[in-house]
């Protein structure tokens, strides 16, 4: 029998003074800010960096498309992971990601969460926030989260035209409202 190597094991789960924490950034071709925001971090970068979920608008390692697109944010996230460690936490719009990042990158999929952390001895439950949902949205995610349907879908997706209806589809989406 196979087993994967568990890295989450040997992880101090320490939360450092001056860690950045990130959520729902929702990143693609038309919100970059991201982008501009890592690369600042090379100059001075934190001690960790979490990234809790949804970072990008669409990113699976079964669909080529977006890994494709997103190539240049994947390249920046491994490159800084050489100077600070980050804490990957997959949301509802990211998962399925332990192969298209380095080792040095702890991935935590939603099953996996909530991930218990110390800071100042004091407990921190941290995730996404989706394993909250109720059951109807916890079957569909776990219907798009199922290799076997994404690598079908990826096999049927000639010249891109299911990933890019997806891809206007969620790069119009309003994620910021005023309430």
């Amino acid at each position: 029998m196979y087993f994967k190597k568990d890295y989450t094991l040997k992880i101090d789960k320490s939360i450092l003074d001056g860690a950045i924490f990130v959520a729902d950034v929702h990143y693609n071709y038309k919100r970059k800010e991201f982008e501009l925001f890592l690369k600042k971090l090379f100059d001075n970068p934190p001690p960790q960096l979490f990234l809790l979920g949804d970072i990008f608008d669409f990113l699976s390692n079964e669909i080529d498309y977006f890994k494709k697109v997103d190539k240049p944010l994947i390249n920046l996230i491994n490159k800084l992971s050489k100077k600070t460690k980050i804490y990957y936490f997959e949301g509802n719009h990211d998962f399925n990601l332990k192969n298209l990042f380095c080792e040095k990158i702890y991935i935590y999929p939603i099953s996996n969460q909530p991930q218990i952390f110390f800071y100042k001895n004091k407990k921190i439950a941290l995730s996404h926030g989706d394993i909250y949902s109720d059951f109807s949205y916890k079957l569909y995610t776990s219907f798009i989260r199922n290799s076997f349907i994404l690598k079908t879908i990826n096999f049927f997706d000639f010249n891109n035209f299911i990933s890019k209806y997806f891809e206007k589809k969620l790069s119009n989406k309003q994620i910021c409202n005023k309430k």
